[in-house]
């Protein structure tokens, strides 16, 4: 049988899709973390370029496919609340860029911590 790598894989016991990393909730307290997750992501899938500035010395193709690819990611790994809060942003830069506006200077809670 053929399967996506993509394609969410779901437990035989739940309709829960597994994550590859915690999902980013809505008060955004491990957002740093989830960041360095989804660029780790994306850089293995070799799509990063998606959710960066552009960069003009930079040679890379953005198709409809790899943006596809960038916004599942970042969408599958974010709570119901924020994903139907985004939902109308359609470019993976532009939804990475907001999430940075968003919850770019909330500090780590396990940072917190060990200060």
């Amino acid at each position: 049988m053929f399967r996506s790598e993509f394609a969410p894989n779901f437990n035989k016991m739940s309709n829960e899709p597994r994550l590859d990393f915690p999902m980013l909730d809505s008060t955004g307290s491990e957002y740093h973390g989830w960041v360095t997750d989804v660029e780790n992501h994306l850089t293995a899938r070799g799509i990063l370029p998606i959710i960066q500035a552009p960069d003009q010395g930079l040679v890379f193709q953005q198709t409809p496919t790899k943006h596809a690819q960038a916004i599942i990611l970042m969408r599958r790994h974010m709570d119901k609340s924020l994903r139907l809060e985004y939902m109308s942003i359609k470019d993976a830069r532009d939804l990475w860029v907001a999430l940075e506006e968003r919850f770019g200077n909330i500090h780590n809670v396990h940072n917190l911590h060990l200060k």
